[in-house]
């Protein structure tokens, strides 16, 4: 399929005309006149929304917000309650100025449980339309929401405490434990998993290194599924900071079991970030890092 096929496509089924693979018309608001042995009317459950994601942040990297949005609407028409996606498309309309829409969205977005208001209110997409008497609103009656909610559950202490994470490992073909190979530890981004990350290791041909995905510590619902982050906004630097000792123990753990030569970061969106941070902090354990849509 063409791009401007997969554009009307991808409008179409965002707006309920069409079922998502099926192509058949189907008003999902209206139960009642769904047939269910219809051929192809659960196709949309196949839908690939790892790839919707991709052209989503695609064009939202590229400055084309527009874009983003139906492609995040399309993710919603399969997930409504993700929301981080809902969170994601009321930044596209920020970006573009719709006040109105953003707001709308951000509202959604809390409703569904993305409830870190103080992040909203610094949160550049929405420069455009701060100062909009519709979006100041709807950030001010949130702040009143998550206030309120706060009094009710008493001060929050974070405490720190010993923990076991899992970090998915692969070694080369022909593994050679008698000798030394090079190190890549792989950083998810915001939402994401270690076992989403781990399946780069399909993508290097012949790969003569030991590949590590460790799962960040935090969890970070993201609708049907749990993803993880490795920073807490509520913890401010303390809880990167924590993040950077933890990889840094992955590291070591891992040269307890292997013999490890050369060690690499490699970090994708939020991991990038956290690359970073590890990286300059423990500047003496990596040999260099790659870092990728920080």
């Amino acid at each position: 399929m063409n791009r401007y096929a997969c554009w009307v496509a991808t409008v179409l089924f965002t707006v309920g005309l069409v079922s998502p693979l099926s192509g058949a018309s189907v008003d999902w608001s209206n139960p009642e006149t769904i047939d269910p042995y219809e051929k192809g009317i659960g196709d949309f459950l196949d839908a690939d929304l790892n790839e919707l994601g991709r052209k989503a942040y695609e064009a939202y990297q590229s400055g084309d917000y527009e874009e983003s949005a139906k492609y995040h609407l399309a993710l919603l028409r399969l997930d409504i309650t993700n929301g981080g996606t809902i969170y994601n498309l009321a930044c596209c309309y920020g970006l573009l100025g719709r006040d109105t829409l953003a707001a709308r969205y951000l509202l959604r977005a809390f409703k569904a449980g993305f409830d870190n208001v103080e992040h909203a209110k610094k949160d550049r997409d929405f420069d455009k339309v701060r100062g909009k008497a519709v979006f100041a609103s709807a950030i001010d009656s949130l702040a009143r929401i998550v206030d309120e909610k706060q009094k009710n559950l008493g001060k929050i202490m974070q405490i720190d405490a010993p923990a076991l994470f899992k970090c998915h490992v692969q070694v080369p073909a022909g593994y050679d434990s008698s000798r030394a190979y090079p190190l890549l530890v792989g950083l998810h981004g915001l939402g994401s998993s270690p076992e989403s990350f781990t399946g780069l290791w399909q993508r290097f041909e012949s790969p003569q290194f030991i590949y590590a995905a460790p799962q960040a510590p935090y969890p970070y619902p993201t609708g049907g599924e749990l993803g993880y982050t490795w920073q807490l906004w509520e913890a401010g630097n303390r809880a990167t900071r924590i993040s950077a000792d933890y990889i840094v123990r992955v590291v070591e753990s891992l040269k307890e079991s292997y013999r490890i030569g050369d060690v690499y970061l490699f970090g994708f969106s939020q991991g990038c970030g956290q690359a970073y941070i590890t990286g300059i902090k423990y500047h003496d354990i990596f040999k260099g890092l790659i870092c990728f849509g920080g």
